[in-house]
């Protein structure tokens, strides 16, 4: 089985419309691919070439949205994130830290560590950025511990699990530590732990 590659995520900065997502695959001659929508957001994918793509997903509930290229090939992976980064946009990740520490409200908070934990690059996150999702986890407030929660989502494993694990069984709401439960659960099947 192909192994798969992830480009950084590249979040969009709110000049970065959809439309220009738009003219940005036409005119790179992408072939529109599936779309999918939910209460949550939308992804839209196109291919480049043949096992290469262009995603482009809308985040309705943290407002935001982002752009990544996978593909099996990762050298044509890196080639087409750095294009689509020099074309749009983007928000970098002083600017994502800086919203974490700018948050006066709880909500607040929780869309900032939202965006941080799917902006943040894969290969070498930086500390700061790290500390800041990591102490998510920890927050006294709900809507904060289910932003660092979703971080499993786009974050490595190694680097989560140990706080979802402990949230599933100690987080002080239940709705919580079933959600951390499942993605516990999900790791563990997907690893091969029964």
């Amino acid at each position: 089985m192909p192994i798969r590659h992830y480009g950084n995520r590249l979040i969009l900065a709110n000049s970065s419309t959809p439309d220009e997502v738009t003219l940005f695959t036409q005119g790179a001659g992408f072939t529109e691919g599936r779309e999918n929508n939910t209460a949550h957001g939308s992804e839209k994918v196109w291919l480049i070439s043949s096992k290469l793509f262009f995603h482009y997903v809308r985040n309705v509930k943290s407002d935001f949205a982002y752009i990544q290229v996978t593909g099996e090939d990762s050298d044509d992976v890196e080639r087409f994130t750095e294009l689509a980064d020099s074309f749009f946009t983007t928000t970098d990740v002083d600017e994502l830290l800086s919203e974490v520490h700018a948050a006066n409200t709880s909500t607040e908070l929780a869309k900032a560590v939202t965006r941080l934990s799917v902006g943040i690059p894969s290969a070498d996150p930086p500390a700061d950025a790290l500390h800041e999702i990591l102490n998510s986890y920890r927050s006294k407030f709900a809507s904060v511990r289910r932003a660092g929660l979703l971080a499993a989502l786009y974050m490595d494993w190694d680097i989560v699990g140990p706080s979802v694990r402990n949230m599933a069984v100690a987080d002080p709401s239940e709705e919580l530590r079933i959600q951390a439960g499942y993605f516990v659960n999900r790791n563990n099947r997907s690893e091969g732990v029964s």
